[in-house]
């Protein structure tokens, strides 16, 4: 590539393609599991262990999540400052990036949570059968009614935004507006969507004023 991508859509690259862009809300937590990490029952030890792993910074980080978040464990601190860093923030600058070209983005946090995996949260993957309307394919989700009814209106919006390049009001959404940087609107995939401005807000404020 001549440039790197972030800088391209920032240039206009793809001003006249809109985006979808978004992440579920405990994305990291996942790939702890897969390598035999259980959130769950971190210690402090141990987050200040993980901490060292992110730099020069990583216990300031660390600190801005706590001071963020003070019912947090230290399991939730770890997921939440590595679900930023991998997809949420990632996520964000490219739904700035898009918006600050004259494009339009619409942004999304999962956040439904399996009831047969509790501990993993809406860990990364969990969001997949629901775009497609097929979530009785997986244990996670199959038999629970509140599956169903989110997959239903996710997939919709999904099909509307593919023949329509915006996400049109679907039975049982609410009208999901653009991307802008004064509001951050954000459709929040829970049992009961619903659009937040600048959700967890005070972790991306953190995490901007600790990189400035």
């Amino acid at each position: 590539m001549p440039i790197p991508p972030l800088e391209a859509v920032a240039n206009g690259a793809v001003r006249d393609i809109p985006l979808v862009i978004g992440c579920t809300k405990h994305e990291a937590a996942l790939f702890l599991a897969g390598g035999g990490m259980d959130p769950s029952t971190m210690t402090e030890d141990g987050l200040n262990n993980m901490a060292a792993m992110m730099g020069p910074d990583g216990g300031k980080i660390i600190d801005g999540y706590r001071a963020n978040h003070p019912d947090y464990t230290p399991g939730d601190l770890l997921v939440r400052a590595m679900t930023d860093n991998m997809m949420r923030l990632p996520s964000i600058a490219l739904a700035e990036a898009q918006t600050k070209a004259g494009g339009a983005a619409y942004a999304y946090l999962f956040t439904w949570e399996s009831p047969v995996l509790p501990h993993l949260h809406a860990a990364h993957g969990i969001d997949g059968t629901f775009y497609f309307d097929n979530t009785e394919t997986v244990n996670i989700a199959k038999g629970n009614v509140q599956a169903q009814a989110l997959a239903k209106r996710v997939s919709t919006a999904w099909a509307n935004f593919a023949k329509d390049g915006k996400p049109p009001h679907a039975d049982g959404l609410p009208a999901w507006p653009a991307y802008s940087l004064e509001r951050r609107e954000t459709m929040i995939f829970s049992a009961t969507p619903q659009i937040e401005n600048d959700p967890l807000g005070k972790d991306r404020v953190m995490r901007a004023n600790l990189a400035a």
